[in-house]
């Protein structure tokens, strides 16, 4: 007589999950440079072409450097020491200022002291350039500190970031700017 086989069970089905909704509005923060930058109209062209409400913020800014850009994301913040001698902020950590990066608002914070200010970057005649902290569009002359960007509302959304072409073109190590970018994932 064969063996009796044991009854066949059906599998186990796992619950059903109810289908994910997306968001009555969807944000999209794009950064990068003028490739970037200058695209901005053809984003926003495709953007009505597709089903749904998206609100698109443009954060991209020409001539910027990748460490430029993930200062302005908060990836990098930006430690200042401020110069008597060229009246102006210095990074310390490597972040160079550049006439062409976007100004961008934060908090300093320079000991137990923090200030809500903007920062962005003067030209010097015959020297490299600097940084400067305005509060209401005057600059203020502080201690040493880090500058952290504001958290900005559209960050909470599909940030889309396109950087590094101009570190390439300045002639930067690619293996560095590797490095640098991959703080982002």
């Amino acid at each position: 007589q064969p063996p009796v086989q044991p009854p066949v069970q059906p599998p186990v089905q796992p619950p059903v999950q109810p289908p994910v909704q997306p968001p009555a509005t969807i944000r999209i923060t794009t950064w990068g440079s003028s490739s970037l930058e200058f695209i901005d109209t053809n984003i926003k062209q495709q953007l009505t072409t597709l089903q749904g409400s998206y609100i698109y913020q443009n954060q991209s800014k020409a001539g910027e450097l990748v460490l430029h850009t993930l200062a302005r994301i908060g990836i990098r913040p930006n430690e200042l020491a401020w110069s008597d001698a060229d009246q102006g902020y210095i990074s310390k950590n490597g972040v160079p200022a550049n006439v062409l990066m976007k100004p961008y608002q934060g908090t300093f914070e320079a000991g137990s002291n923090r200030y809500d200010l903007m920062l962005s970057t003067k030209a010097v005649q015959g020297k490299s350039p600097l940084y400067t902290i305005k509060r209401n569009g005057v600059d203020v002359q502080l201690q040493s500190g880090v500058f952290l960007p504001q958290p900005i509302d559209y960050q909470r959304g599909i940030n889309i970031v396109w950087i590094g072409k101009n570190d390439i073109t300045s002639g930067r190590d690619p293996l560095t700017i590797y490095e640098q970018t991959k703080a982002i994932c």
